[in-house]
């Protein structure tokens, strides 16, 4: 392509500088605005620069944007494209690629990605006023790095942030690695992000009643509570309701005498195994325990006694086993 400069003054060689426009100019894009005395096409500029060809129609694009150049015969969109188009994928378009944390980019890059995506200035603004306080560069190459290495809408990362901030995570490296997971686990959308809001909101409203029916209170959970929490009633475990949950924990204490977690995991797990998923569910399990238990003494004519006795006294078997277990790792 030919390139001329746009003179706003009757300057030889170069164009007018004022010094505000000075300022906004990167190292490269004053180097470049230099070197286009001698190289008027791309492809001698890019040798003079020791640049690839795509980022020195970056450099072009940006000092068009400027008012300081005119490409002729290309539109700026279509250099924009060009280079859009020559940038190599990120990582990120294979999950097994991905970095174990989001790239740094230059001062180049940055600019570079400010002048192609005309929304990102108001999206670092508003990540800004979320968290709120002023964000350092390297808290703005974060974000920059979230929507253009991860790939992530703009409304996904607003959300992110407004998620974290509820939850006391104001730091922006948290909020980084919250998105970086989220992207392994191919969370990249926002009715993801949204599912999966939802589901550590279902989960964390269980755990403040199972916090109250165990009378654990405020206190940290343990990360074996965790783990228990997490299996019976989250998404990705058991999925139980609370009703279940209160339901196994009554028949701990009425088997026992005193609350047990592990007793308590125990019934859950027969449960799930069993298909048995609401209150019903167990009622009728155990009617028909009850009836196949007395038709078998019947027909062994052996004397009578009480299956529910008998069921409690089997599972209080296997805890007394769980706990011998637990002690002789201890």
């Amino acid at each position: 392509m030919n390139i001329e400069f746009v003179y706003k003054q009757q300057i030889l060689n170069l164009p007018y500088i004022d010094r505000e426009m000075l300022q906004l100019l990167t190292d490269r894009e004053a180097k470049a605005l230099i070197a286009l005395y001698t190289c008027r096409d791309e492809l001698s500029l890019a040798e003079a620069l020791g640049l690839e060809q795509s980022e020195t129609a970056a450099l072009l694009h940006s000092l068009e944007e400027k008012g300081l150049i005119r490409l002729n015969g290309e539109s700026a969109a279509e250099t924009a494209e060009k280079t859009e188009k020559a940038k190599p994928i990120p990582p990120s378009a294979d999950k097994k690629l991905l970095r174990e944390e989001l790239p740094h980019y230059s001062g180049e890059d940055i600019d570079r990605i400010f002048s192609q995506k005309s929304t990102m200035r108001a999206l670092v603004d508003e990540c800004a006023r979320i968290v709120g306080k002023l964000l350092n560069p390297l808290e703005t190459n974060k974000i920059v790095s979230m929507s253009d290495y991860l790939r992530l809408d703009d409304a996904f990362i607003l959300l992110l942030f407004q998620y974290c901030v509820s939850q006391g995570k104001k730091s922006i490296a948290y909020i980084e690695k919250t998105a970086f997971n989220l992207v392994s686990e191919e969370c990249d959308t926002l009715p993801k992000l949204e599912a999966y809001i939802r589901r550590k909101e279902e989960l964390r409203s269980m755990e403040g009643q199972i916090r109250r029916l165990l009378g654990i209170g405020e206190r940290s959970l343990t990360a074996k509570e965790k783990e228990y929490f997490a299996k019976w009633g989250g998404a990705d475990g058991w999925g139980f309701s609370f009703e279940m949950i209160a339901c196994a924990y009554e028949a701990t204490v009425d088997t026992i005498g005193k609350k047990s977690l592990p007793y308590t995991d125990r019934i859950l797990e027969n449960w799930h195994r069993d298909g048995i998923a609401t209150p019903e569910q167990v009622q009728a399990a155990s009617e028909a325990h009850r009836q196949a238990s007395e038709q078998q003494r019947e027909s062994e004519n052996k004397p009578s006694f009480d299956t529910d006795d008998f069921f409690a006294d089997a599972l209080k078997r296997s805890y007394e086993a769980i706990e011998k277990k637990n002690e002789k790792k201890s």
